[in-house]
């Protein structure tokens, strides 16, 4: 059982590195999303709504229930929620155009 070996303060770590590792993967697909951008003059939705979906995931993963309210995480689930739902409707929609 690993959780015997780790202090409180070295889950904190761990939990701010992968914060730290999400926020350069965000950093990466905003690169993409303005690199896109400026190469096709369009703007790529499936694109925008995964770098969402990446930004509201680590923002869950580091959640702190101490300092906010369960309302602030239902509200971030809905905002995951919402997301997901953009994003199988609008890969659905890129599936059925020729």
């Amino acid at each position: 059982n690993i959780g015997k070996y780790t202090s409180d303060s070295n889950k904190k770590t761990v939990v701010e590195l992968f914060g730290l590792f999400l926020n350069i993967l965000i950093a990466l697909e905003l690169l993409e999303n303005i690199t896109a951008y400026l190469k096709k003059h369009i703007v790529q939705l499936e694109l925008v709504i995964v770098t969402s979906l990446i930004a509201i995931a680590r923002k869950i993963i580091i959640f702190d229930l101490s300092k906010y309210s369960n309302n602030d995480l239902i509200a971030l689930s809905i905002g995951i929620l919402a997301l997901a739902v953009s994003y199988w409707l609008v890969k659905r929609a890129n599936q059925k155009q020729p």
